[in-house]
């Protein structure tokens, strides 16, 4: 009887109960997601990671799956109606888990409206990248590709390729080149490198504005992320170590062996998410030698938002540095536009001029990932090449 009159209470608060207090505890309910995974037999630790908190998001060493044999499992409770993207790794992104074929499969996606199980098979994982350096010439590349392999200058950064892309006429010309410093090196030229099997595209859309007469190509400097990636990319960790790699080992190299304009009007950084971060930090504490950076995505929750209320408390920002920003509306990018916002205001405040000094690009329905960042690659381009 008193179960009854329980049940009968909750029916009568449930309909009674406002559209808002039903969202409310719609927001609350939680659904479970397994994700269950063959790997072969003596594969060692395997790694889950996506877009989740829990999953870093999207460190590859961080969220160990159970088990030691051939069967993994991973469980977690998420909000219901949580879309997850997913992929498998053995640490990190240079071994990360391949289709039968042997190429980088797209993220796994699971719609998780209630209790939620996804089975998977793995055959096999990336051999780090070393088979695709060397046949990097065989990619239909456009352009010319030079490989530093394993390039560790100093004993406090991780050692990590660095891919030189070279503009189709460098080595027809005795002319100099302006350069673009990107991050996440493995993810721009070539599929079968990039962490989600879809690269940036970057040589053929700098060779097609090129052609158009747009932009005046850069040569493009990509080193690699390693697993220190978040903390080399954060202002607060390594950031200030990655920084003097770039500025006092990299960059002297790059000038002294390829025909480039050093001066910071013609040394350009772009990154995307952590990358766009860095990239914001770099044309930030070294002015002198960024004098424009390419925020793609940038990652400006990193910390609460730590890097803007920095530049808000300083009340200062270099002059005649020259930005590009842009964000999506879905996945992680949903998180972007309110610091965003602060930035721009900041930046109107300090006299930057919002279409001539920095532009903010919103790219509606536009995700965080390589795909969407192909997709829009030649607007940060033009504004930061266009002739």
């Amino acid at each position: 009887m008193r179960r009854a009159l329980w049940w009968l209470l909750i029916s009568v608060w449930m309909v009674g109960s406002s559209p808002a207090q039903e969202a409310a505890m719609n927001e609350q309910a939680t659904c479970r997601l397994t994700l269950r995974l063959e790997v072969p037999a003596g594969t060692g630790p395997v790694f889950v990671t996506g877009n989740l908190p829990a999953f870093g998001p999207w460190q590859p060493g961080l969220f160990r799956m159970q088990g030691d044999g051939t069967e993994r499992t991973a469980a977690l409770d998420v909000p219901c109606g949580t879309t997850v993207e997913y992929k498998f790794t053995l640490g990190s992104w240079s071994r990360e888990a391949l289709a039968d074929d042997g190429s980088v499969p797209a993220n796994h996606l699971a719609e998780v409206a209630g209790d939620t199980v996804r089975t998977h098979r793995v055959t096999r994982f990336k051999d780090a990248y070393t088979g695709f350096l060397d046949t990097i010439d065989q990619a239909g590349i456009l352009g010319h590709v030079e490989v530093f392999r394993a390039f560790q200058p100093r004993a406090d950064i991780l050692p990590r390729d660095i891919l030189i892309w070279l503009p189709p006429d460098y080595h027809s010309s005795d002319r100099r080149y302006p350069v673009l410093y990107m991050h996440d090196g493995q993810n721009l030229f070539d599929p079968r490198m990039s962490t989600t099997g879809i690269d940036w595209g970057v040589d053929e859309a700098i060779v097609r504005l090129a052609e158009q007469g747009r932009i005046e190509a850069p040569i493009v400097v990509a080193p690699f992320c390693t697993d220190d990636r978040r903390a080399e990319y954060s202002p607060h960790h390594k950031g200030p170590e990655y920084a003097r790699f770039l500025n006092e080992e990299l960059k002297p190299i790059i000038d002294r062996e390829y025909r480039t304009r050093p001066g910071r009007e013609d040394t350009t950084t772009m990154g995307s998410s952590m990358g766009g971060l860095v990239s914001l930090y770099l044309a930030a504490s070294q002015p002198d030698v960024f004098g424009k950076a390419g925020c793609v995505s940038t990652h400006f929750p990193w910390e609460n938002g730590r890097l803007i209320e920095e530049f808000e408390a300083a009340g200062t920002f270099p002059s005649a540095v020259r930005l590009y920003f842009d964000y999506g509306t879905v996945g992680i990018d949903s998180m972007y536009e309110p610091y965003q916002d602060r930035m721009t205001a900041f930046l109107k405040g300090q006299g930057f001029v919002e279409g001539e000094d920095f532009i903010v690009i919103k790219a509606d329905g536009a995700d965080h990932n390589e795909a969407a960042w192909r997709a829009r690659l030649e607007t940060p381009l033009l504004f930061l090449f266009g002739m």
